[in-house]
Order: C-alpha cells, then sequence, then structure tokens
C-alpha cells in the first residue's frame, strides 16, 4: 500500500515537471518564470524529475535551456552542498570577484562538485577552477565537456 502511494505521489513530481518544462515555452512570460522558479522546488528527491530536467536541459528550446540552467544549477548544488541557496547566489551574481569566491567556496567540496563546476566552463573567470574541480573528479565522462 506504502508502496503504491509512494509510487503515486513520484508520479505526480513527474506529470507536473512535464506539465512546467512546457510551460518554459509560453508565449506568457510570467508562466515561464513561474514555471522556472516551481521546477527548482518540484521533486528534489526523485530522480526521474532530475532526469526530465536534465534532458529538457540537453535538448530544450533556446528559451528553456536558458530557464533551466539556474534550475539545473540549484537541483545539482541541493545535492552537494547544505544551504545552497546562498551560494547559487553567489555563483549566478553579475559581480565576477563575488562569483570567482563562491567557485572557490565550491572547490571545498572538490570533485563531488564537478557536476556544478561543469556548467561554468564557458564562463571565462570561473574556467580554471572548474577544470580543478573536474580533475579532481577523476571521472572520465566530463571529458567531452572540457575538449575544446
Amino acid at each position: 500500500m506504502i508502496a503504491l502511494l509512494l509510487s503515486a505521489f513520484l508520479q505526480d513530481d513527474a506529470s507536473r515537471t512535464r506539465e512546467l518544462l512546457h510551460q518554459l515555452d509560453s508565449d506568457v512570460i510570467e508562466q515561464r518564470e513561474s514555471a522556472a522558479a516551481e521546477l527548482r522546488r518540484v521533486g528534489r528527491s526523485d530522480p526521474e524529475v532530475d532526469r526530465l530536467i536534465e534532458e529538457a536541459f540537453r535538448a530544450g528550446s533556446p528559451e528553456a535551456k536558458a530557464r533551466l540552467q539556474t534550475v539545473v544549477l540549484a537541483r545539482r548544488l541541493a545535492k552537494i552542498v547544505p544551504n545552497h541557496e546562498a551560494l547559487l547566489d553567489r555563483l549566478c551574481s553579475a559581480s565576477r570577484d563575488v562569483r570567482q569566491l563562491a567557485m572557490r567556496h565550491l572547490l571545498k567540496f572538490r570533485g563531488a562538485a564537478a557536476p556544478v563546476a561543469v556548467l561554468f566552463l564557458g564562463d571565462m573567470d570561473l574556467a580554471y577552477d572548474s577544470l580543478e574541480i573536474i580533475a579532481e573528479s577523476g571521472d572520465a565522462s566530463y571529458g567531452e565537456a572540457v575538449r575544446p
């Protein structure tokens, strides 16, 4: 009985996630913003929700990808950093110095932070620290992301 209820609950999160992902391409900007905000919270411990979001981040429309970058960053950070919201704000700061300090904080998590660091390879101010984190992970699957 509990397994059935849990399955129904998780399915609701997956269904809600699909609906929210669809809303990221809405013609109404408020709907897109609301969907992105809710995607940061929905099904945080559900691997199916993570898979759906990561898949949309890789293959979605340019509008969806832009909005999902922060969602993916927040979800990945939540898995490795306690109280990740403050670090998320600093990593997304307009200030180069603030972003660099935040990345140095992320270095403390070593290779475990590689899923986050890979998102910053395109930021020339953070690329070196990102590469250091990725190298410490020892995970060869990041090889494609770091090749020129």
